[in-house]
């Protein structure tokens, strides 16, 4: 199950522009998308769009990403520090656990 993009909050990350392939460390308000894809946890960053003026939308190509195994330790270590730190479950998301 993945979670689609959704709100936009800041996020500091190393950027990457995919038309110019340029990276950038810095912080963007950003929609992100949570999954797994193959055995691998992935969150991925969007920057928003952003609006200059009336309604016109200027393009934004930047983007970044984490992608790990569901087996390893950075995965095992976010599920405790989640479970930790974070009350409650999503109200979309229920577990049958």
């Amino acid at each position: 199950m993945a979670i689609p993009f959704r709100n936009n909050p800041e996020v500091l990350a190393n950027w990457r522009n995919e038309k110019s392939g340029r990276s950038k460390k810095g912080k963007r308000s950003a929609y992100y998308e949570i999954g797994v894809d193959d055995g691998n946890l992935t969150l991925g960053l969007r920057e928003e769009k952003k609006r200059f003026g009336g309604s016109d939308r200027k393009e934004s190509n930047w983007c970044s990403y984490f992608e790990f195994e569901l087996d390893s330790n950075i995965a095992r270590d976010l599920k405790m520090f989640l479970n930790n730190y974070v009350e409650g479950d999503a109200p979309e998301v229920k577990n049958d656990n």
